[in-house]
């Protein structure tokens, strides 16, 4: 609704979105194999007992189940002319999700791994049993209230200098399918129940029978011992990823229908999605590992390490999603735009950026395994962020051909009449990559990797993603020709080019970075780091391309 008076125009309203989503399907439910590396796949591919994943994942279960959710948003804006030259835009909004209730909730009593000397027990029962009993609600954030304020000032009086700028807080929702996975995959039976092991894991069905552990592209022959199977529980305190947005931009008209303008943008995300394995043991001792070759080389990296049973032993790792992650984005952004006039329209861009967070997570699921390289030090995640392009640049125009002023003549129009040509620059940093650890899934532990944590298959000792691709080019090109049949029917054949000069983009690199012999604690440069391995295979970066169309309007 809208009530106007004065100088103030007043908006508000409500948002109401209800969702049911049935679900028929169980994720990994075929398995899934990873690689740290191409040659370690195609290993397998030509002799899969030779067990080269670095890990495999496999779900059964609950594959039948419906959702429920429902969003309420409320909101109020205020556009206040407070003056000719100053306006304000004042606004708050107030969103609640209502999640659904438990499935399959895990009612179970934790069982405690006896403690040792050098490993004691991290949990007493009540709090064991607490984490458990995570599976029994989804907590509902309910302070998700987001001011707003913005402003535009006539900066010169004639309406050709302006500076605008604004600040606001933004709520994003919990996907569903995260809420999926922590209401079905909850270790409880019935449930669905997922399982990672890797080529070394001993794995024993509830009888105590050996199950082999699989080959490619086979799955498990059998049903796991539930003391490896992983449960997904919501932290208390999870709440809704939130983001700071702030800019400010001045802007000046040069010349008729043509401006220029230079921006700031600010971006502060918190409580964005982690996922962190509760049943490990604390850290009780270091281990050290020995590095051959690369920038590394004859160094000696030692990181705290994880040992010993797991805390809860009735359940293997205990997956919390948790808003604990951070991002933070500042830009600076230079513009210059002009809307058609004398058959000529472009708009030019640069930004100058720099993105960082501390992991980040773009995935469908939860995911079964800890995502963090070490758990219980999540400072390690902070790096620039897989998002990071520094440098971009892109500029487009398009031009109805008007040669020396033959158009102005009948001879002209016939030959040159209708030309169009419109091309595209597209200039950028090239992407960053995470480096990544080969063999560290035999690294030993509790769960597996260098720090005994079952996390990410990365170094510990150097920066998070530091690998950059080569910078990307492109240069497109569309040139048409509409010719006039008669009022109101046109007839147009065009030419487009995608990648018109067939530039090589780099798409993908070796990112292996070090393979770890675990039987010496030492880990071995792989020469190939940063190579490229593929050039113009995605779907934004491809060979150039050509295609011709024709269109008949009436």
């Amino acid at each position: 609704m809208t009530y106007a008076r004065g100088n103030h125009n007043v908006k508000f309203g409500i948002d109401i979105n209800y969702n049911n989503d049935r679900i028929d399907n169980i994720f990994n439910e075929f398995g899934a194999y990873s690689y740290t590396n191409l040659v370690n796949y195609l290993s397998d591919f030509g002799n899969p007992a030779g067990r080269r994943y670095s890990s495999f994942d496999q779900a059964a279960g609950l594959a039948k189940y419906e959702l429920n959710t429902t969003d309420y948003n409320f909101f109020i804006q205020d556009d206040w002319r407070v003056s000719p030259r100053l306006t304000l835009n004042l606004g708050l909004r107030y969103e609640i999700y209502k999640l659904p209730e438990p499935i399959v909730p895990n009612t179970a009593t934790a069982t405690l791994a006896a403690g040792t000397a050098t490993v004691p027990q991290r949990y007493s029962q009540e709090q064991a049993n607490a984490i458990l009993a995570q599976t029994t609600r989804i907590p509902e954030d309910k302070n998700n209230v987001g001011p707003r304020i913005g402003f535009a000032y006539d900066l010169s009086g004639d309406g050709k200098t302006s500076l605008r700028g604004g600040y606001g807080i933004y709520y994003g929702r919990i996907p569903n399918s995260f809420i999926s996975s922590a209401l079905t995959s909850t270790g409880a039976p019935g449930s669905q129940v997922s399982i990672r092991v890797t080529p070394t894991t001993a794995i024993r069905d509830a009888a105590g029978n050996v199950i082999p552990n699989p080959i490619y592209p086979n799955v498990l022959s059998g049903t796991p011992n539930t003391g490896l199977l992983t449960a997904i529980v919501a932290s208390p305190n999870l709440s809704n990823p939130m983001i700071h947005q702030a800019d400010i931009v001045i802007e000046r008209e040069i010349a008729r229908n043509t401006v220029i303008s230079a921006s700031y943008l600010f971006s502060a995300g918190r409580s964005l999605p982690q996922f962190v394995d509760l049943n490990l043991p604390l850290s009780s001792t270091t281990k050290s590992y020995t590095v051959v070759g690369g920038p590394f080389d004859g160094q000696t990296v030692t990181t705290p390490f994880i040992t010993g049973a797991r805390p809860i032993s009735n359940v293997g790792a205990v997956i919390q999603i948790e808003g604990t992650s951070e991002s933070t984005y500042n830009a600076l952004v230079l513009q210059a735009n002009r809307r058609l006039t004398n058959g000529l329209q472009f708009q030019i861009n640069y930004t100058f950026s720099k993105a960082t967070d501390t992991g980040q997570r773009s995935s469908t699921f939860a995911p079964t395994f800890p995502v963090p390289v070490d758990p219980q030090n999540l400072e390690l995640e902070r790096g620039r962020s897989l998002f990071d392009i520094p440098h971009r640049f892109v500029a487009s125009a398009v031009y109805a051909i008007r040669p020396f002023g033959l158009e102005n003549s009948r001879v002209g129009r016939a030959i040159f009449g209708g030309f169009q040509i419109a091309p595209i620059v597209t200039l950028s940093s090239g992407r960053l990559e995470q480096a990544s650890i080969g063999g560290a899934a035999g690294g030993g532990g509790t769960a597996g990797s260098l720090t005994g944590s079952g996390g990410a298959f990365r170094p510990f000792f150097t920066e998070r993603n530091p690998l950059r691709r080569p910078s990307t080019a492109v240069v497109d090109l569309r040139l048409s020709r509409r010719f006039r049949i008669k009022e109101g029917m046109n007839f147009e054949a065009l030419i487009e080019a995608f990648n018109l000069f067939n530039h090589a983009n780099v798409t993908d690199v070796d990112d292996l970075f070090y393979s770890l012999t675990a039987a010496t604690n030492t880990l071995t440069f792989n020469p190939s780091f940063g190579n490229t391995t593929a050039l113009n295979n995605s779907t934004i970066f491809r060979e150039r391309q050509v295609q011709i169309a024709f269109r008949f309007q009436f």
